[in-house]
This record gives C-alpha cells, structure tokens and sequence, in this order.
C-alpha cells in the first residue's frame, strides 16, 4: 500500500483550484469526491445524489446505492470514481460518516470540495469528528491522499492544516484569507503569492522550496 498525504488547496472561485485538483486526479483509479455543489459536474466518475439516495432507501435500511456501488466495484474490480454529494451540505455527521468508510476502504483519493462549508473548530474540539480525526491523522498510513479544498482557508480549523504538509494557494480576495496565508505558511509564501498571476498558484512543501506554478 503506497503512502498518502494530505493536500491543502484554497483560492477563490475561479482562480483555478478546481480544475487544478481534477487534472491531478484524472488518471487516479480508486477516487471518491465529496462535492455540496450540486452544479459541479467537472469530475470523472459516477455521480451519486446524497437527496435522491435517502428518497430510494427505506429509513430503517442503512444501504445507500452510493455505498452499496462502491463496495461492488471495490470487490469485483479494485477500481472506482465515484462523486458523492451530500443530502445535507451543512451536515457534518454526514461527511463525518463518509470520511469513516473511505479510512476503513484505504488505498484511495478523497477529495473534500467546499471544506469550510461543513466543518467548524467546534465539532472537532467537541469530539465529534472520529472519522475526519483518523483520516486526516492515519490515513497517510492506510494509503489514503486527500485534498482539502476550500474558497475561505481563514474559516479552516487549525487542527485540519496542522496535519497537511502540502498545500496550493491560489487567488483570494477577502483580507481575512489574506492574512491567513502569511500566518499559516510564512512571509516567504505570501511574498510569492502577491506576484502570482491567473489561475497560478503558490505551492508550499514543508521541506522544499517555495515556488510558483501554473500557467
């Protein structure tokens, strides 16, 4: 089982982020994309609706196609992509549960789109994250690469960035994500991210040079 990591991307809509994330992913054979925006379509895989999911499963049943699909493949084939999006955006017991099942699968890229939208410091001081928890603490063990993708990186709790040693920086407009990038990273990276360009980016390695990339 190869090693994960955990990758950092921000930037504002449009500045590049996404389609950054899914040129990294496009040839990756074992993919589950936690993905709110339901108008997002930029993703290869099959796409399960967290709604329509919860409407065709009786209550009382815990099966959910999405799961149900993916334990198939996983089996018959070893392969998968799949695009999963939540009932319930805001609903961090849900992401929570999935961030559960891809720990226990392993060997796969999760890609969590819209973080900030659906967690807070307050669920992780408060205990109730043991699935976000071991992800992003042991899934490096278990083979597991995940993106944490977000518009707003000031809004990101300081245990999520802690465990990335990895991150991609693009364009942001608003002062407090801003600041958050010299305080989080260093003067170094926000020096090189006040030169970048359309839809460039800083990347930043805990052990490597600084750097601009992109077009």
């Amino acid at each position: 089982m190869n090693q994960g990591r955990n990758i950092f991307v921000c930037g504002r809509t449009g500045s590049g982020k996404t389609v950054w994330t899914v040129r990294q992913v496009e040839t990756v054979e074992r993919l589950f994309v936690y993905l709110p925006k339901r108008e997002e379509t930029a993703y290869r895989g099959v796409y399960f609706d967290g709604v329509r999911d919860r409407r065709s499963v009786p209550a009382a049943s815990a099966a959910s196609p999405c799961w149900n699909w993916l334990a198939y493949s996983a089996q018959r084939c070893g392969r998968f992509r799949v695009v999963y999006t939540p009932a319930n955006k805001w609903d961090y017991g849900e992401f929570d549960r999935v961030c559960q099942g891809i720990y226990l699968l392993g060997n796969v890229t999760f890609i969590a789109e819209d973080l900030v939208g659906y967690t807070g410091g307050a669920d992780l001081k408060a205990g109730h994250a043991a699935g976000f928890r071991s992800l992003l603490t042991d899934g490096r063990t278990r083979g597991i690469t995940t993106y944490l993708v977000t518009q707003r990186p000031h809004g990101v709790p300081v245990e999520v960035r802690s465990e990335c040693r990895e991150a991609r920086i693009f364009a942001l407009n608003h002062a407090p994500d801003v600041d958050y990038i010299g305080k989080s990273f260093g003067d170094d990276v926000k020096a090189k991210w006040e030169t970048i360009g359309q839809y460039q980016h800083v990347r930043w390695h805990e052990t490597e040079a600084v750097e601009v990339q992109g077009p």
